[in-house]
C-alpha cells in the first residue's frame, strides 16, 4: 500500500466505479477505483486547502470597530449582572463558549445571527429594535430631493501608452 491507501502501482481512477482496461494504443497502467479511498483522499486534500486558505475579514474602519468592541463589552457586563456564567448563555444561545468570549470581544467575523441570540439570551432582543432607527443622512438626503446613484459611472478608458521595441 503507498500513501494513498492503495495497492503498489494500482493508480486510483476516475470515479465511474469501473475497473479501467488496458489499452494497448496509449499503454496506460490498469486502474483500480475505490470509492472509500477516493472520498477520504479528496476529505483530505480539501481539509488541506481550508487550512492553508483559511479565513479572511476585512478591516472595519477603526470607528465601528470600537463601536462593537463597545457592544461586545456591554453584553459582558449584561452577562455578569445577570449572574450567568458563560457556559450557560453560550447554551442557552447554542454556541460555544470560544464564540461566546468572540462576542464579547466585539470580533467583526462573529454573525450578527449569534450576537442577536445572545441578547436574546440575556433578555434585550428589543434593543434590535432600536438598531439603525434614526437614519438622520437618509432624510437629509431625501429632503434634499438627492437619491442616490445606483451604480457607479463607469470608467473613462484610457489610451494604452504605446511602447517601441
Amino acid at each position: 500500500m503507498d500513501a494513498r491507501g492503495s495497492a503498489a502501482g494500482a493508480v486510483v481512477g476516475p470515479p465511474t466505479g469501473r475497473a479501467c482496461s488496458l489499452k494497448q494504443e496509449d499503454q496506460t497502467p490498469t486502474r483500480i477505483f475505490n470509492n472509500e479511498q477516493y472520498r477520504s483522499q479528496i476529505n483530505l486534500d480539501l481539509g488541506i486547502i481550508l487550512l492553508v486558505m483559511g479565513k479572511t475579514t476585512p478591516p472595519l474602519v477603526p470607528r465601528v470597530a470600537r463601536l462593537l468592541t463597545g457592544f461586545g463589552s456591554h453584553l459582558k457586563l449584561a452577562r455578569l449582572r445577570r449572574k450567568y456564567s458563560a457556559e450557560t448563555v453560550a447554551q442557552r444561545a447554542g454556541i460555544t463558549r470560544r464564540t461566546l468570549s468572540k462576542v464579547e470581544q466585539g470580533d467583526p467575523a462573529v454573525a450578527f445571527g449569534v450576537y442577536a441570540r445572545v441578547m436574546q439570551v440575556l433578555r434585550l432582543e428589543d434593543d434590535l429594535a432600536l438598531l439603525a432607527v434614526d437614519d438622520e443622512l437618509g432624510r437629509k438626503l431625501q429632503d434634499a430631493g438627492i437619491t442616490p446613484k445606483l451604480r457607479a459611472p463607469k470608467r473613462a478608458s484610457s489610451p494604452r501608452p504605446f511602447v517601441e521595441l
